[in-house]
């Protein structure tokens, strides 16, 4: 028994190809949508945090603590089991306090008004 192949062999069509393209990019955009509006709230937050500091409402070690607390309220911290948090927390607060590098960042940061002088 012979099977007819109803499609041509060889490469797809140049209109395919576009439209293959055209779908991978929605598919892609559809799949970043949730990660981007993570990011823009991220960066809200920080924003919120920087603003508060830079108007002396919060000193920079409070800064500190708040940009922890939004880390440890991501959606991929808060999904997971409680140990792990727990976890994640502790390595957090061991880096800011012992980690040479961030520690530079966090004497970089601007001092708000109620700090100088200490």
């Amino acid at each position: 028994m012979v099977t007819k192949i109803s499609a041509p062999l060889g490469p797809p069509e140049p209109a395919s190809v576009e439209g293959a393209a055209a779908a991978e990019v929605d598919k892609a955009e559809a799949l970043n949508g949730p990660a981007r509006a993570a990011e823009s709230a991220a960066a809200d937050a920080v924003s919120r945090i920087a603003e508060d500091m830079a108007s002396g409402r919060i000193t920079r070690e409070e800064a500190v603590e708040r940009i922890v607390g939004e880390a440890l309220e991501s959606d991929l911290v808060r999904a997971a089991p409680a140990e792990v948090r727990a976890e994640i927390a502790a390595a957090l607060e061991s880096l800011v306090a012992t980690d040479p590098y961030l520690q530079s960042l966090v004497r970089g940061l601007a001092s708000a008004p109620s700090d100088q002088g200490s």
